[in-house]
């Protein structure tokens, strides 16, 4: 049995929802990241509410670009096309350890 993680389209949608955040860089991700765990939390209204996210953070997470997020996992779908979310157990970490795991 195989026990590593590589995140289901569902999860995988919210990684890349977060890469489309305007003003949100891969730093600020891993420091929200820290608070809400999961990426798809971030996307949650208790979390949009938070004082800490700027407006223009905020607004995106309300309303995400899914037209891109949903383009980017139709390349996925296609044959050896791969996208590798942080927590994906493939995904190298000595990236994730240069603190811009992008």
């Amino acid at each position: 049995m195989d026990d590593t993680h590589s995140p289901d389209n569902n999860e995988l949608k919210y990684w890349l929802a977060l890469l489309y955040t305007p003003g949100l860089g891969s730093v600020g991700i891993s420091k929200l990241l820290e608070v809400a765990k999961t990426p798809q939390a971030l996307f949650s209204k208790e979390y949009i509410g938070q004082k800490q996210l700027s407006d223009k953070i905020r607004t995106y997470l309300r309303s995400p670009d899914w037209r891109s997020v949903d383009r980017d996992l139709e390349w996925a779908s296609q044959e050896g096309h791969h996208i590798l979310a942080q927590n994906d157990s493939h995904y190298p970490r000595l990236v994730i350890e240069t603190g811009n795991p992008r």
